[in-house]
């Protein structure tokens, strides 16, 4: 059989370095039928030296900054693969074979994804949740609505491969505000609500590095105006898509959720460092971490760059169990979740006995 195009869509703005290291790992994809798409959205640096040691990708220079979604959109109108996958010049393809598997699944499915590995200042996480190996479309939108659409903790819009056809259907990257960055959750929301099929391979499709100061992603959580627009841009987008009453639920969990997120990261910022302090006046041996893999590797990385470097034991809430009187007397501190995430963690440790837990809410 013969192997479908598959386009690897890279935008890129102002940084030299990282698109290096992506054009790399894009060509190391141990797939033929592929093509290398670069975009750049009219950096103030001159990135068409990189291309020059990549002569096999295409390479496409914007005369103005037309931002992120556009320069996505634009990007599949220029592929000319079957098949799409949208990445940026900040993070890269991961699994060199995940092409090649993927493949084996079209055009049986709609879409092929995979995990996401996040790295934060060298720290590496790479959740296990279990996700099953296929979903109909709807039946992926329920199980993204149970991880609360928090979807970076464990998938990305770039650890899809996107039938391009169906993707372009859906008028992807729908931004109602400049370089709103929910433009992706908004994609995977209305592309499953039409898709037929979608397949999971176990294994980490692209690596994700969270926010810095020059990345699209490295949002002001302090600026609830600027988050509000950002994220309520995906909403808008999916509720003028369809008035499906499936469709609305979704995007009312969705909304829901969001609201909660905001604020209650608002409130974490606000206290993070009297968190801190907390944490550090007691010895590492005496308390314990529960977070999330956004909070945990902010934390940590917090915590490392401390004189001395406090290291704090992270508490695994798969195993409870295992955990001992002596260990269940010690105190526990809950970071970076949302409201109603922390509300429920309160619940399941205080059943399991520990006794002494505290989040941002008691600062």
């Amino acid at each position: 059989m013969k192997q479908p195009k598959i386009s690897i869509i890279i935008t890129a703005y102002n940084r030299y370095k990282s698109l290096r290291k992506a054009l790399y790992k894009a060509f190391e994809q141990n797939y033929e039928n592929k093509e290398i798409i670069v975009l750049d959205d009219c950096s103030n640096i001159d990135l068409s030296s990189v291309i020059k040691s990549f002569p096999l990708a295409k390479f496409i220079s914007n005369t103005k900054n037309i931002g992120c979604a556009a320069n996505s959109l634009k990007g599949i109108a220029q592929a000319s693969g079957e098949y799409v996958i949208i990445t940026a010049d900040d993070d890269m393809l991961d699994d060199n074979n995940f092409l090649s598997n993927a493949a084996r699944f079209f055009p049986e499915y709609d879409a092929v994804f995979g995990r996401c590995t996040i790295v934060d200042e060298g720290n590496i996480f790479l959740s296990k949740y279990q996700f099953k190996q296929a979903y109909s479309g709807k039946d992926f939108l329920i199980q993204l609505a149970e991880l609360d659409f928090d979807f970076q903790q464990y998938i990305s819009l770039s650890s899809f491969i996107f039938n391009k056809e169906k993707l372009l259907a859906i008028s992807p990257f729908n931004s109602y505000f400049h370089n709103a960055i929910s433009v992706d959750i908004a994609t995977i929301v209305k592309f499953c609500f039409n898709a037929k099929k979608i397949r999971f391979i176990d294994t980490s499709a692209y690596q994700w590095t969270k926010a810095t100061n020059d990345s699209l992603s490295g949002t002001n959580k302090k600026d609830l105006t600027f988050q509000a627009k950002n994220l309520l841009s995906a909403a808008l987008d999916i509720s003028s898509f369809s008035d499906d009453s499936d469709l609305i639920s979704i995007n009312n969990k969705y909304i829901e959720n969001i609201f909660d997120r905001i604020v209650s990261d608002y409130n974490q910022c606000i206290h993070q460092s009297k968190l801190l302090e907390k944490i550090v006046q007691m010895s590492s041996d005496d308390i314990y971490i529960v977070s999330n893999e956004w909070g945990c590797l902010s934390l940590m990385s917090s915590l490392a760059k401390m004189n001395p470097p406090y290291n704090a034991n992270v508490l695994d809430m798969e195993n409870l169990s295992n955990y001992t009187e002596e260990d269940r007397s010690k105190t526990v501190y809950i970071i970076g979740f949302s409201y109603k995430v922390i509300y429920n963690t309160l619940r399941v440790l205080h059943k399991a006995g520990f006794k002494q837990v505290i989040d941002f809410t008691d600062i």
